[in-house]
């Protein structure tokens, strides 16, 4: 099973990575780890482009994932 390393734009480096069965799976846990990082972290909400790059172990990328959040109302 192949191996994915999920980096991130803020910093964060997949030191361990993840062994996932097929580009479903791939796509399935990139969109849940974008959630996870963006429901943590209420800076990300400011307008300002987010990046995560999943990269197979040779280090070729498998994945781009850019995303760009804003809050328009206050509650």
């Amino acid at each position: 099973m192949p191996r994915y390393y999920f980096n991130m734009s803020d910093g964060y480096r997949d030191a361990e990575g993840l062994n996932v069965e097929d580009q479903h799976q791939l796509r399935a846990l990139a969109t849940k780890t974008a959630a996870e990082v963006f429901g943590d972290n209420p800076g990300l909400w400011n307008g300002s482009p987010w990046r995560m790059k999943v990269t197979d172990e040779a280090g070729n990328l498998a994945l781009d994932l850019e995303l760009v959040a804003t809050v328009t109302a206050s509650d």
